[in-house]
């Protein structure tokens, strides 16, 4: 099974709840985990400390405000999922197929991602 990285282009705003959505569509999926077409999703972001009345504050800021990523087995059947999700707009990519983001991207990007699981506090 070969698994990439693919970029979504999502609503503004919607990022999380596009990721949420797919994330549930992973869990529905019958298959076992290794057979399963889409492995996972994220939004990448990166913490910043900000002031606010005078206040430290940690908060989350998207990288890529608009965009998703998903891991993922390329096609039909996964392309048709993801599109089908409610908030998402494209897949990133010329032509016909969508372009698989290169692994020193990938990389780059996890190394500033945090995985944000469902049940920790927002």
């Amino acid at each position: 099974m070969d698994y990439r990285w693919y970029a979504i282009q999502t609503t503004a705003g919607h990022e999380n709840k596009v990721r949420g959505l797919l994330l549930k569509r992973i869990e529905q999926d019958p298959r076992p985990a290794e057979e399963k077409l889409i492995r996972q999703a994220l939004v990448p972001v990166q913490e910043v400390i900000e002031i606010k009345n005078g206040k430290k504050v940690n908060v989350e800021r998207k990288l890529y405000p608009g965009y998703v990523l998903v891991e993922m087995q390329m096609g039909q059947e996964a392309l048709h999922v993801v599109n089908s999700i409610q908030g998402v707009i494209k897949f990133v990519g010329s032509g016909k197929l969508p372009q698989p983001l290169r692994q020193d991207e990938v990389n780059r990007l996890l190394g500033v991602v945090e995985e944000v699981s469902e049940s920790s506090p927002r």
